[in-house]
This record gives C-alpha cells, structure tokens and sequence, in this order.
C-alpha cells in the first residue's frame, strides 16, 4: 500500500476462493480475548458464560466454547480483584490499618508456622470494628444471632458471623471471622475473641442470648466460653427435626404452651417428647422478657449472609472490604438518621406495633400508673458511630509484618457449589411449601385448586379416589371366533349407517 509498510488483498485466485468465513479460530487465545472482554467482566464480575459469548460472536463474529470463556472470566477477575493466593500476603498490613484508621477496633491475623524458618501460612481472623463494638453494647438488645456461611473461592473456609437487633428490630452486625472449618475449635476461637472484644470496650456480661440452628460444636464452645449465656434454637430448624406444625413457637405464656402442646400430643406423642427434650430455649413463653426481642428464629443472620454471598467467591482481601463497605454505607446511613432523633422519640417499627395495639385496644380501659421507656434513645446511642473510610493497598505502610500464604485446604478443580443443600423436608427452591393449607379440606399440601374432596371444582383437581377416567373410550377391538380346524378369524363389529 501507500506507505509501504501494510498490504491488502484485493484479489484472490486459488482453491479457497468458495470457503466461508472461520467462525471458530483457534488462533484466538486467552489472553486476547480477556483483553477484548475486560470491559464486560469489570461491569457484571458474574456475567453468564452466555452472554459472554453472544458479545464474541456479534463484535467478532466468532464461535467461542464455553470451556475457554470460563478461564477468560477467571483471568478477567484476577486482574480485576487480584489473585487469591497474593490476597493472603496483604492480610497482616490490612489489619494494622483497620486499627490505625478506626481507633478501638479489633483485628487479629492468625498464622502457622514459624516466620524465621519459613513463609507462614494463614489460620484464622476476626475482625469487629470499633462503630460496631460501642454501637452494640450501647443500644442494640442482648441477643446474638449466630451462623457460618462456606466460602466458594480458590481456597476453602468459613465465615463465621454474629449479628444482633437494634432498636428499629434491624440486623446490627457486630463481627465476622473466616475460619478454616466449621467445628467446635473453630466456634472456641470465635467466642474467645468476641467475649475480648467486650472486654476491651470494658463490657464483663457474660450472660447474653445466643440464637442459632444446631450447628456443629457450636453447644460446646459456648458452654465453655460463656457458661451462663442463654441458649436460644431456630424454631424453622426444630421444626424440620420435629416434622410438625411448631404453633407452641408462638406462646407467650405457660398456659398457652400447655394448651398447645396437649394439641400435639393429641397428633403425636412422639412429637412431644422430642419437644421436652431440647435444652434449648425455642418457645417464647420461656424467653427472658430482660432481652426485650421475641425472635425465634434466625432469619435475621440468614439476610446477613445473603448480602455477602456474591462476594464469597472472590479473594478473601476482596471479600472483607465489600463486607466493611457493606456495613459502613449502612452504618452511615442511620448515623445521619440519629443525629436528629430526640432520646424520647419512637423508631418506625415501634410506631407500628403501637399503631397495631391501639387499635386492638379499642374494647380496653387503660391505667396510668407513671414512667415510661422508649426506644429513641437507643437507637441513638447505638448509631453514635460510625465506620471510618480507608486508604487503598497501595498506600499502606509496610509494617515490618510477614507475608503469609494462603492456606493448604485449597478448592478442587470444578465448579463450587454455591446454592444451600436443603433439607429433605424443605421446599425446593421457587417451589411453595407443602405446609400450604387447603381451605377446603383444611389439609395440609395442597390447596383448593387441587384438592381432591367432592367439593373440590378447581381447574386442578384431582382425579377421583376409585381411578375413574374421564377421557373418552377407546374403540372397540375385533371379536375372534373359533373355526372347527383350529383357525381363527377376526370379525369386526357392524357398521353403523348413516341416516
């Protein structure tokens, strides 16, 4: 061409001239195409493989396997969040500056090994923010909602959480660790940090509220951390043990505990023994009333680690600042909120429940017997603080700290399970569950579209109980006859006339 550098073909004679266009080129590569597709990854870390390929063969005009999209989204990640095993190394330096910018919080690095003799490997963390700590101790309730949560990133873990209520019956998060399995040395190391992490705020109390499902070992480290705290069990959790109605959860008082239970004994006794059983707290007629929180179930903890799910796949230095980020945006938010809250002022959620009990108090007389309690001042002192921003990785300082490296339970090849495995007795998910009740029959399963009583006249229903068809008869078949030498014949049915 012109500038004696390119050229083009204009013109070709030969063997290839009626072949179509390569859609599938083995000469694209990886890397060329992480290049190509950056943009995409950095905007949706979670793009479908799918779509990934839709945008090669529209921009590109090229045919590209699932297999090979799957390593280019990997590579994009890695330069977008960094490589799981150089996240390890920054964990030292990025507990020092937790400390350094937020002043009273805590942060512990655990390691293996000996830093003179070799590159230590990472154990365990924990890590509570200072905002967290006060907040928590000052205004939120006595109840600590406990649960792990499996890491799905390159190296195997798990985030263990504790996360408590406000005064606006809002989840409070209080502290999380990344341990490397869920078990009783696991939940040991979890409490003796968090009952020092009260210490250090000069909190004594040991004799707070725990909430959780029966999680592995979790019974004995609280025994032997705090021996006189209350233990609470999730009620949806008893109740797929139980395989029962659990309608005693709600029982405010020991009369109606009774009553209820003569119910169930009445369905199955041995519901009921399995029920006395249970050493933990899980009906509400024996909550402590000092806790001032009726739940029963950890639904609170369950939406915690819903919000950190699409980051347990990332490297672990990722993970804990979208976490941090996570809960400085929602501190910060209600911080604004209480700087204009007066101490006698009630929260949205205690409007409504008085809202509620002043309308069913229409047919009550009530007494002034003087004082009162609200829950504004709470509130206030439990969103005093707040989370304070951080510098980026690059701007650390060194500390004279280790490089660690990341653990040996590294994940296998494959594709990690993120979905939770329910239990047998759970609904799939997006499915209804079978505890729906039909109003018709008032059984529990099914509804009053398809039920199969004789009133039932849904679109649904089922089919009768004696297996009655209503589809239309099949034809008749030809009749045989026997012939006297052994032969049969097919004779077939007469034909009707028309008229």
């Amino acid at each position: 061409m012109s500038d004696d550098v390119s050229w083009a073909i204009k013109t070709l004679r030969g063997e290839h001239t009626t072949c179509g266009r390569l859609e599938e080129n083995p000469m694209v590569t990886s890397k060329w195409l992480c290049n190509k597709l950056a943009d995409e990854v950095r905007g949706n870390p979670d793009i479908p493989v799918e779509s990934l390929q839709k945008v090669c063969m529209n921009r590109y005009r090229l045919r590209v396997k699932r297999r090979l999209l799957y390593k280019v989204r990997s590579m994009a990640r890695v330069e977008l969040y960094g490589g799981f095993d150089e996240a390890y190394g920054l964990l030292p330096r990025y507990a020092e500056i937790i400390k350094e910018t937020n002043p009273g919080s805590y942060a512990l690095i655990s390691w293996t090994g000996d830093t003179s003799q070799s590159q230590p490997k990472f154990k365990s963390c924990v890590i509570a923010f200072s905002a967290q700590i006060k907040g928590f101790i000052r205004g939120c309730r006595s109840i600590i909602g406990i649960d792990g949560a499996h890491l799905s990133g390159g190296y195997k873990g798990v985030m263990l959480t504790a996360v408590s209520i406000d005064g606006n019956n809002e989840l409070f998060v209080i502290a999380y660790a990344i341990v490397p399995t869920e078990s009783i040395d696991s939940w040991c190391y979890f409490f003796s940090n968090l009952k020092l992490i009260f210490q250090q705020e000069g909190c004594k109390r040991t004799d707070w509220t725990f909430i959780s499902d029966r999680m592995r070992g979790v019974e004995s480290a609280l025994s032997d951390v705090f021996p006189q705290a209350a233990r609470r069990i999730c009620c949806q959790h008893l109740y797929s043990n139980c395989k029962n109605e659990g309608f005693t959860v709600d029982a405010y008082n020991q009369y109606v505990y009774t009553k209820a239970m003569e119910k169930i004994a009445k369905y199955n006794p041995k519901d009921v023994e399995y029920l006395e059983k249970c050493t933990e707290q899980w009906s509400r007629a024996f909550f402590d009333s000092g806790v001032c929180c009726d739940h029963s179930t950890t639904n609170f903890v369950e939406s915690f680690n819903a919000c950190t799910k699409p980051y347990r796949d990332l490297p672990v230095i990722t993970l804990l600042e979208e976490i941090r980020i996570w809960c400085m945006k929602r501190m910060g938010e209600r911080f604004d909120k209480a700087v204009d809250i007066r101490p006698t002022d009630l929260r949205d959620y205690a409007k409504r429940i008085l809202e509620t009990r002043s309308d069913e108090s229409r047919f009550c007389y009530a007494t002034s017997c003087g004082g009162g309690e609200y829950e504004g001042a709470a509130y206030k002192l439990t969103y005093g603080d707040h989370i304070h921003p951080m510098p980026d990785p690059t701007q650390w300082p060194d500390f004279n700290l280790p490089q660690i490296a990341p653990p040996d339970i590294k994940r296998p090849p494959g594709r990690p399970v993120k979905q939770r495995r329910r239990g047998p007795n759970e609904a799939k998910k997006g499915k209804r569950h079978n505890s729906v009740r039909c109003k018709k029959c008032k059984e529990v399963g099914h509804n009053s579209r398809t039920c199969g009583t004789d009133n039932g006249k849904g679109k649904g229903s089922k089919r009768k109980a004696d297996g009655a068809s209503t589809s239309q008869a099949a034809p008749k078949r030809a009749k045989k006859t026997s012939r006297a030498d052994g032969a049969s014949t097919s004779e077939a049915a007469p034909k009707r006339g028309k008229k």
